[in-house]
């Protein structure tokens, strides 16, 4: 797909994701407003991994790429790295009963191959709420390369 007289590494369905939308432009809910979601959330095979508190906190890397599952089921982002990022969702993400897809509160739904553009940044798995994700993450994902996607 050719995208400003650039080959693009995948197709897109949503013209919005190659549009830049400085931050602070995006529509944010109030806190307090989005219902807690548990921080690992499993359905149809598929692992998320979602922030269980909700922050103003954010962190301004560019977080690019697109949304895979990983072999152990987990979601991931392919960015052209050695290694997929697994993803760290924001607070509130949810997965759908049948595991293909996420709502994620401020973007809208996204499913595996779509893909992601935003701010965030690139933490360890200390990031992840509880030993139980952790453990989940070094044993089902296979990585300890985690991506936190914040805005």
């Amino acid at each position: 797909m050719l995208l400003g007289g650039i080959e693009a590494p995948y197709e897109t369905r949503s013209p919005r994701s190659w549009i830049y939308t400085p931050p602070e432009t995006l529509p944010r809910p109030e806190p307090g407003t989005i219902p807690a979601t548990e921080g690992t959330q499993r359905a149809g095979g598929t692992i998320l991994f979602a922030e269980t508190v909700d922050s103003d906190l954010a962190m301004d890397a560019l977080v690019t790429g697109r949304l895979i599952r990983t072999d152990g089921g987990c979601l991931a982002l392919e960015s052209g790295a050695p290694e997929p990022s697994i993803v760290l969702f924001p607070f509130g993400t949810a997965l759908a009963p049948d595991g293909r897809s996420a709502d994620v509160p401020w973007y809208g739904t996204v499913r595996e191959g779509d893909p992601v553009d935003g701010g965030g940044g690139y933490v360890g798995p200390g990031a992840l709420a509880d030993d139980t994700a952790r453990a989940a993450l070094r044993d089902e994902c296979g990585s300890e390369r985690v991506v936190a996607w914040q805005q």
